[in-house]
Formats: C-alpha cells, sequence, structure tokens
C-alpha cells in the first residue's frame, strides 16, 4: 500500500532545504507523495540548494516540470530497457510510448526555457536486459541524457544474475560494457558502471541489517525497530576484508565521506548514510532526523569509517574506487 514520511518529519526537511546544499527525492514514486510539488518548489526558492529526483519519468508534465526548470534540480530516470518489449515486461502497466513522449517534453523543456536541467538514465541491470546495455547507450544519446549508470538488480530470483553470479551472463557483460563506454564518451555522456563483474566472490549479497559496535552494542531500541533483521550484511565478505586490510596499508585517508555529509530517509522510515551503505542507523518512526543524524549509531558509522573499518559497512564497488563520486574517495588515489 501506499506509504510516506510523516508529517513532521516533512516539516522538518522543508525547515532544513535552506541549510542544505543537496537534497535526493526518492521514493518508490515522489510524485506520488501528497505535497511533494510544493515541496520541490519550497526547495527551488533555496538558490544555493541542489535538488535531484529519481522517477520513473512517468508523471513528469508540463507543471512540474515549469518547477524543475525554474530551480537547480537534477532527473534521475529509472528506465529498465532500451526496448519497449523489455521495458514493459520489466516495468509492469508502463507504456514505453507514453515513457518516450515524456523524454522528448524534457527536450522541448531545455529548449523553451534555456534550463541545463541534467538528465541521468538509470538502468537496473537483469537476465532481461543485460543484453541492452549499447542500445541503452544510443537510448541515452537520442533522448540526449547526461549520464548512464548501470546498477545490479537487488532480489527478484527469476531476473536476479547476481545472486547467485549467472557466469554466462557475466562473461557477456564483461565483453559488451568496455566497447559501449566508448561509444558513450564519444557521444559526450558519462557512463558509471556500478556492475560488480569483476568482484572475485560467487554471490553478490545486498542485504541491509543495524550497524553494532561489536565491543559495546547499541541498543537497538534506542535507535531502530526490533523487527529489522539482525543477520549482518556481507557483500564478498572475505574479499572486503582482504581489500580493506590492503587498504589501510596504503595510506590512512578515508574511504568516504558519507556519515558526514548525508542521510538517506529509506522506504518505511529506515536510515542509512547513503544509498551504498549496508547498514541503517534507526527509522523516523521512533525519531526526529536531527536525533537520527546525532543517534549512537550514527555517531559509530563515522567512528569505524574514521578508523578504517569499513569493510561491513560498505559495498565492494565502492572499496575498489569503481563507484566515483564527490562522497566515495577512492581509497587507492592520492
Amino acid at each position: 500500500g501506499k506509504w510516506q514520511e510523516p508529517d513532521r518529519i516533512l516539516k522538518e526537511i522543508v525547515e532544513l532545504l535552506p541549510y542544505m546544499e543537496d537534497i535526493c527525492w526518492q521514493g518508490g514514486e515522489v510524485f506520488l507523495m501528497d505535497g511533494f510539488n510544493d515541496m520541490l518548489s519550497e526547495g527551488v526558492k533555496c538558490k544555493n540548494l541542489n535538488q535531484v529526483i529519481f522517477t520513473n519519468g512517468l508523471l513528469l508534465n508540463e507543471k512540474n516540470l515549469e518547477i524543475i526548470a525554474k530551480g537547480n534540480v537534477e532527473l534521475v530516470l529509472s528506465i529498465d530497457g532500451a526496448r519497449k518489449e523489455s521495458y514493459e515486461y520489466i516495468r509492469r502497466g508502463a507504456s514505453f510510448e507514453k515513457l518516450c513522449k515524456v523524454l522528448e517534453l524534457i527536450k522541448e523543456v531545455r529548449k523553451s526555457t534555456g534550463a541545463k536541467i541534467n538528465t541521468y538514465y538509470n538502468p537496473v541491470i537483469c537476465r532481461t536486459n543485460y543484453k541492452e546495455i549499447d542500445e541503452m547507450v544510443e537510448f541515452a544519446k537520442k533522448y540526449e541524457f547526461t549520464a548512464i549508470t548501470l546498477n545490479p538488480i537487488r532480489g527478484y530470483p527469476e531476473e536476479n544474475i547476481f545472486e547467485p553470479i549467472d557466469e554466462k551472463a557475466f562473461e557477456y557483460m564483461r565483453k559488451i560494457i568496455p566497447p559501449a563506454e566508448a561509444k558513450s564518451k564519444e557521444y559526450g555522456i558519462r557512463f558509471n558502471n556500478w556492475m560488480p563483474i569483476n568482484c572475485e566472490c560467487n554471490e553478490i549479497n545486498f542485504k541491509h541489517s543495524v550497524i553494532e559496535d561489536e565491543e559495546n552494542k547499541v541498543n537497538e531500541n534506542e535507535t531502530a525497530e526490533k523487527s529489522v533483521p539482525s543477520e549482518a550484511c556481507e557483500c564478498g565478505n572475505e574479499l572486503n576484508s582482504v581489500n580493506a586490510e590492503k587498504e589501510k596499508k596504503k595510506n590512512n585517508r578515508m574511504i568516504c565521506y558519507a556519515p558526514w555529509q548525508r542521510m538517506l530517509l529509506d522506504n518505511m522510515g529506515q536510515v542509512r548514510p547513503y544509498a551504498m551503505c549496508t547498514k541503517w542507523v534507526g527509522s523516523t518512526e521512533h525519531f526526529s532526523l536531527k536525533e537520527l543524524w546525532n543517534s549512537k549509531n550514527m555517531q559509530l558509522y563515522r567512528k569505524k569509517i574514521a578508523n578504517n573499518d569499513f569493510h561491513d559497512l560498505c559495498q565492494p564497488e565502492c572499496i575498489s574506487g569503481q563507484i566515483r563520486h564527490k562522497l566515495c574517495r577512492p581509497v587507492e588515489d592520492k
């Protein structure tokens, strides 16, 4: 059923907007949220605020694109295919024709308003679409995307080629991704490859759990619901441990700054520092944003990363430097 953050949290977010540098809006589908256009408009008033919206794009229209064009707003579009057949199979009930009309509308709004409106093509790669990666680059060119980011599917056993690893699919992607990336660069489209296809492990595990201090465990009643799964998240844990020890010896730089800069409000109110982080720190159902930001669990996140004890907090792609952005600085960089 429909779920959204409590009104007190939405009010707190709006109050904090003037003090933020960045905010990412994501769902579910944010354009289904009651009052979202009003919150988006409040953000547009903050001239130093960069807003990023994760959306399937189907509810974009002239009205909300007019708001978007007035501010520093970027669109990350979840489009899981470059063909009508695969797109509509994966996105059940969606219309490929409607999607293409929306993408043309974005191009028209850019031209009529002079607004930049960066757009990012974010396909989730799965069994149905992994052979379309080269076509996705052409699709990105046609609709003038700023970047394309390949993301691995999480869950969905029938479509999952990562849990366990499908070697045939991995071998195909190892061959097709380099020329696709070269073509993307030729078109002036940034290419982000977040696929763990070179990970030397038998299974990629994306489960999440609550962060814990082994020496002095934080009471989960203080920071998270009891219903949160207790099993640890191990994403190629043995490999991560080896890499972590290796990188500790290289230099003393922190691998990531997200726990000092960001906070992700995830589905059903669960909170993590960032999308790639594997541990929850608490829930908005029980705590305010200020309380979560200063919670013992968030402090523990910072402590562990500052001490280079990150192997159970980070995805292999972050540790290796495969994912490069301003929050995740590869530990091998000087």
